[in-house]
């Protein structure tokens, strides 16, 4: 009896195995169910798509024929953005045309003479930075943001080699570009948790000059806890209890 049901168990067993196989083999040739657009669809974004190239087109001529039209759109001064002159969506226009404008010589792309309109001008390519400057890795920011899509990330081969000293790479910072979907209102959570902790690590300084004693604080923001800070009368803040963040209490979201 005792062998009839093990014999029952190992058969359920294997029909259990063989259905998730049979799953697993078809859901290789699985269609996607998403509706395919219609025709009426499929023309109006085909015709957006050729307007667009269009337009890109007329404003690459109109570069050539008056250097700098193209930079002119893809620039914005600190005092428009700092008074609000523009909106979101124009914004928005500005920072794309910046992403896909191809730099030349004459708007700062590369190192060398002062002279970047001589016929002889030859920019001096450094591949592996040296210190903080190097470069230049390609001619416009999408050249290392393609894989996956628009704003996507880089390859291997599109790695930055930083802080080095412009020779080896073993002695550089190797780093991969990131994808930029999304990583502007990151980056501006990561300000505001900077700023929080810093507040508080201030506060409890103040606190321990007024009363005269150590004073610790709890490093909190948006519901998330980096441990501990201790402050001396004399201003000393004392970091061995903070966890999660640099001593210098700055979020960096992306290392």
């Amino acid at each position: 009896m005792a062998a009839v049901s093990l014999g029952t168990l190992v058969i359920q067993a294997h029909a259990g195995h063989a259905r998730d196989a049979a799953s697993a083999g078809t859901a290789g040739f699985a269609t996607d169910d998403t509706a395919i657009p219609d025709d009426t669809v499929l023309m109006q974004e085909l015709e957006k798509s050729i307007d667009l190239r269009r337009r890109e087109d007329f404003d690459r001529m109109l570069d050539a024929r008056d250097p700098g039209e193209l930079i002119e759109h893809a620039t914005l001064t600190e005092k428009a953005l700092d008074r609000r002159i523009l909106g979101i969506d124009a914004l928005f226009v500005v920072g794309d045309e910046l992403f896909g404008y191809l730099f030349r010589p004459e708007n700062g792309w590369g190192s060398g003479g002062t002279d970047r309109k001589a016929i002889d001008y030859t920019p001096r390519l450094r591949r592996i930075h040296r210190g903080t400057a190097g470069g230049p890795d390609a001619f416009g920011c999408f050249s290392c943001h393609s894989k996956g899509g628009l704003d996507g990330a880089g390859t291997q081969s599109q790695n930055a080699f930083l802080r080095g000293d412009g020779e080896r790479t073993g002695g550089a910072d190797q780093r991969n570009a990131p994808h930029l979907l999304g990583l502007g209102p990151i980056a501006c959570l990561a300000r505001e948790m900077s700023a929080e902790l810093q507040a508080q690590a201030a506060g409890a300084r103040e606190r321990a000059k007024a009363e005269g004693h150590r004073v610790e604080q709890a490093l909190t923001t948006k519901g998330v806890s980096f441990g501990r800070i201790a402050a001396d009368p004399d201003g000393t803040l004392e970091y061995g209890s903070v966890e999660g963040v640099d001593p210098d209490l700055t979020i960096r979201p992306f290392g």
